[in-house]
């Protein structure tokens, strides 16, 4: 099995979780990852994908406006995972940024950046949508953004 088919298997598995245990924090930030993978499929694809000595430009562009919807979310929440999951996505980002600025970096590493930190993604997102149920068992209620908390 090929390390795509472990991640679509991760997010699939995730994907599930979060649907159906998931507050509204935690649907967002999974459906702002659906809307990125998918929107990766849309990208075209090379003969021999991270090959060439330039930035992967639609992934970049994807990945840059992921970053930004996960921003706003981090900053809305009342929760602290989103702002990890946030900060891993800037990672990502700038494995972009530092491919633009060392464009003869070796492939099999700009590929590596770019991907590895979509595992730890699912991984928090799942893990809030953990804490997520318990806080709800303890308590009752969840409160998932920082206004609700004001009219408390």
């Amino acid at each position: 099995m090929n390390t795509f088919m472990i991640f679509v298997t991760g997010f699939v598995l995730c994907l599930i979780y979060v649907s159906i245990w998931g507050g509204a924090v935690e649907r967002i930030a999974m459906a702002l990852q659906l809307v990125a993978f998918l929107a990766g499929f849309a990208v075209p694809k090379l003969p021999r994908l991270y090959a060439h000595t330039t930035v992967s430009w639609g992934f970049f562009t994807i990945d840059l406006v992921l970053l930004m919807a996960l921003a706003v979310l981090a900053i809305a929440s009342r929760r602290f995972w989103p702002v990890w999951v946030t900060g891993l996505q800037a990672a990502t980002v700038m494995a972009h940024v530092a491919k633009a600025m060392v464009p003869d970096m070796l492939p099999i590493g700009y590929s590596f950046q770019i991907r590895f930190w979509g595992y730890g993604m699912l991984l928090l997102t799942a893990a809030g949508t953990w804490r997520h149920v318990r806080r709800e068992r303890l308590v009752g209620r969840d409160v998932s953004w920082k206004w609700e908390a004001s009219r408390r």
